[in-house]
Order: structure tokens, then sequence, then C-alpha cells
């Protein structure tokens, strides 16, 4: 590689302007109907989001577009006056890619007037973004696209949703005197299918002497475990101040993630 940079200097090749910037925009439309009926709310909709990016240095292939649809439904019941139940699910659809689908459910204990223990266990699933489906990074040569120098990226369209597994409780506490409150929380956060980059054998031949290029691939989990902190206060109408302190133990499965690497290099 060493040698190729060497090489690359002392043939003093021609120079070429190569564009820095770029652009990325999302679209989002979303409609929603409510329902109140008693004791029970329900909120459906559906919506519809449109990503877009350009620019040579992270989308070399050209302009990248991709629109996902989604349908969701939440719901919360109160059967008395101690105990409120909430219940939600949302699908998205990529277009001619993937489906991820999450589920969540709570159960939110109002000890007194101004103290609720929550405790919420969800399901969900992220689809990969727009950048590391479509990624793409290529140094040229020369002033030309037919000689690369190092292809340090490539695109993997066929990326699955990474699956969350978390699980988290709880405590709110209203002030009586003042428009403020102060939430607790701790969660524990399990990643499997995680999107990370991994080096690739590649045929592509590159001037610098590079026999590999980087794609991202569904073979890293992990753990989150942590604790969250907030106070709200509202010391006028229409202004709010919030304080926020969040600690997170990230813990990478290493042993899945060798597991994964053999399947794939076998």
């Amino acid at each position: 590689m060493i040698n190729g940079i060497v090489n690359s200097i002392n043939s003093t090749p021609t120079l070429r302007l190569y564009e820095e910037n770029g652009t990325t925009r999302q679209e989002d439309l979303q409609l929603s109907v409510i329902y109140e009926q008693d004791d029970i709310s329900t909120i459906a909709g559906l919506g519809i989001r449109k990503d877009a990016g350009k620019g040579r240095t992270l989308f070399d292939g050209g302009n990248i577009s991709s629109t996902r649809y989604r349908a969701f439904v939440n719901s919360s019941y109160k059967p008395n006056a101690t105990v409120t139940l909430n219940i939600g699910a949302l699908h998205e659809k990529e277009e001619s890619r993937s489906e991820a689908s999450s589920l969540r459910g709570a159960i939110n204990f109002h000890l007194t007037q101004n103290l609720t223990l929550r405790t919420g266990l969800s399901r969900s699933e992220r689809l990969p973004s727009l950048y590391e489906s479509y990624g793409e990074t290529t140094y040229y040569y020369n002033g030309f696209d037919n000689e690369i120098f190092n292809a340090v990226r490539r695109p993997n369209s066929s990326l699955k949703p990474e699956v969350v597994n978390s699980k988290e409780i709880g405590v709110l506490y209203d002030f009586q005197n003042i428009k403020a409150n102060l939430d607790l929380r701790i969660f524990n956060e399990k990643i499997t299918k995680g999107i990370e980059t991994y080096r690739l054998n590649s045929s592509i031949p590159q001037v610098d002497g590079s026999k590999t290029v980087r794609t991202e691939q569904n073979i890293s989990s992990w753990t989150n475990q942590g604790s969250e902190v907030q106070f709200r206060i509202q010391p006028i109408d229409n202004l709010w101040f919030v304080l926020n302190y969040t600690y997170i133990n990230n813990t990478k499965d290493g042993s899945t993630m060798a597991r994964v690497l053999s399947e794939e290099t076998s």
C-alpha cells in the first residue's frame, strides 16, 4: 500500500477537483386520527417519508433516494384510577426493500396524585439508513473515472433491519407548587443483527494495491444498560426548560460477533 502511494506521488497524476460538498433531504407527510371514548384513547395513522442524498464523496454511484411507508396505532386504557395501560404498533415498508415492525407495551401505576411508577417492554426493528445501504466512496488515481486509486467503501442494498429488544422501569414525580416534573428511569436494550462496517475481499483493481473494500453488514450485537434523569420546568406559559442526564454502559457481544464473522467468511 505504501509503495502504491509513493508511486502515485512520483507519477504526478493529473489533478482533479473532487467535489466534497453534498446534500441530504428528508420529506415527511403524516395523517392521523384520534378516537376517544370513556377510558380508551386511540391514535392511528399513515405516513410516507422520502430520503434523498447526493454528493460523490459519500454517494459515488450518483444521486440516491428511498421512500418509506408506515402505519401506526397507539392506544391507552384506564381500567381504574390507579392503572393506565398503553400499547402501540408500527409497521414500515421501504420501497422495493425491507419491512420492519415494532411493538411496545407499558403499565403505569399512579401511586399518588403526584407519583407514577411505570414499566415497559418493546421489540422494534430499525431500517437501515440511506448512507448505510447506499454509501459509496472511491478515490480516483487520475482525472478520469476509469482508474481507481482506492475503493474505500461499497454499498449493500440487501441490509436487513436491526432488532432492538428493550425493557425499562421508571418513576415520574410532579411537583405541587411549581409547574415541573422529575423523570427517572433505568433501561436495558439488546441489539441484534446490528449493522457494522466489515472488510471484504475485492477483485476491483486498485492502484494502491488494496485487495479489500469496506461495506456494511448485519454482523454485530451489543447491549446497552443505563439510567436517565430528566428535570422539566415551565416558569411561564409557552416556555419550558429541560435538563437531562443519561448514563449508558455499552457491552459488545464479542462471541456472537466472532461466530457470525466465521460463518460469513467460511
